[in-house]
């Protein structure tokens, strides 16, 4: 599988059509919850969020590795929650502007989306990094029309997949 590294979209409508076009090739989406102690409550707009999307979900697990991370950290609390990548969420993901915007405290962190049961494209929003994974030139096409900017990094046999969480 190819690897590229992702720029941030440049606009508002370069991010909006990427939501759009990602959820209509995607099957599933995923997001992580932090947080620092077991009792922390959640700031209302991550609530709001995570409120607006619980008829989505598909399932979740309290985890320390998810797409392009993995914590060492013991003491923190990660909840990985998978969603269906549906057109009813777009205005969801759209409440923010950028993919690094997914971000612990104000929003769920780390955007990933998911086809045939692996991640082909993960945000890791506090290191600014951004991930794409896939052999398929059609999708690479239609996201470079979109506005994506990506760079080639090499090959990978290291891919999240869904079936091992």
């Amino acid at each position: 599988m190819k690897c590229y590294y992702v720029n941030e979209l440049k606009t508002k409508e370069q991010y909006e059509e990427f939501i759009s076009y990602m959820l209509s090739y995607s099957e599933y989406f995923s997001f992580i919850y932090f947080r620092y102690t077991e009792n922390e409550k959640m700031r209302k707009s991550t609530r709001e969020i995570h409120d607006l999307l619980k008829k989505f979900k598909v399932r979740s697990c309290f985890t320390h590795e998810w797409p392009g991370t993995f914590s060492l950290d013991e003491r923190h609390y990660y909840k990985f929650i998978v969603y269906r990548s549906v057109s009813e969420v777009k205005d969801i993901l759209n409440r923010y502007h950028k993919l690094f915007d997914w971000d612990y405290p104000q929003a769920p962190m780390d955007l990933c989306f998911y086809k045939d049961n692996y991640c082909y494209f993960s945000v890791t929003a506090h290191e600014h990094d951004a991930c794409l994974y896939t052999n398929d030139e059609q999708l690479l096409s239609d996201l470079q029309k979109i506005g994506l900017e990506f760079q080639y990094f090499g090959d990978t046999e290291n891919i999240f997949r869904l079936d091992k969480i």
